[in-house]
């Protein structure tokens, strides 16, 4: 992938986990329009020119009951 030739970011809204770390949500939408990409979750929207993007997403841990965060 190369580097995007434009990207605008709306200001990041974090909410505060219960760990006391920035919790941005999650991706709520990915649109294509036109030549680029409007990414929409809980944080905010980016909108990025790039080449096709790829997502990943690595799977839920679930905490042992016995186990702290």
């Amino acid at each position: 992938m190369t580097a995007p030739q434009d990207l605008c970011q709306s200001p990041l809204n974090a909410a505060l986990a219960t760990s006391g770390s920035a919790d941005y949500g999650s991706v709520d939408s990915l649109t294509r329009v036109d030549s680029s990409y409007k990414i929409l979750g809980d944080w905010g929207e980016i909108n990025l020119q790039s080449d096709s993007p790829s997502l990943s997403i690595d799977p839920v841990r679930t905490l042992d009951p016995n186990e702290t965060a």
